[in-house]
Order: structure tokens, then sequence, then C-alpha cells
């Protein structure tokens, strides 16, 4: 009976440790929700304009995605060919 209030001291403080933990959880998880809408919102106009306009990034001043296409076909058609 004598340790009785240690007991529900340490219990207090297992308690108030354990929310503090799940705090962390809460706040991640609410931040993840907000980026993930905003990732997805980025990818539909990357999509979007994908799909209106094609793609027309240069990474180089020989590579576009034209010339990758252009340079697959050639290579299939190599294949077959050969075949």
């Amino acid at each position: 009976m004598r340790n009785r209030s240690a007991i529900w001291i340490f219990t207090v403080l297992l308690f108030l440790a354990c929310l503090y933990q799940l705090s962390f959880s809460w706040v991640t998880r609410s931040f993840e929700g907000e980026i993930n809408k905003e990732a997805v919102a980025k990818c539909d106009t990357v999509l979007e304009d994908i799909l209106s306009e094609g793609v027309s990034y240069v990474v180089d001043d020989t590579l576009t995605y034209e010339n990758d296409i252009d340079a697959n076909t050639e290579t299939i058609k190599e294949n077959f060919d050969s075949a």
C-alpha cells in the first residue's frame, strides 16, 4: 500500500509520454495527407500537359522524347529484319 502513489505517478507519466509520442503520428499523418493531395494535383497537371501538348522536354541538345522514339523504332525494325 505504501507504493500506491508511486504507481499512480508512474502510470500518469507513462500515459503522458504515450500521448506525446502519438502526437507526432497525428501531425505526420495530417502533413502526409496534405502533401499527397498536392502531389496528385501536380501529376494531374503534368499528365494533362503531356496529353494536350506532347512531350517536349529537352534533356540535352540531342536527346528529346521524339528522338528516343525514333531510336527505339529503328532498333525494333532491325530486330525484326534480322529474325
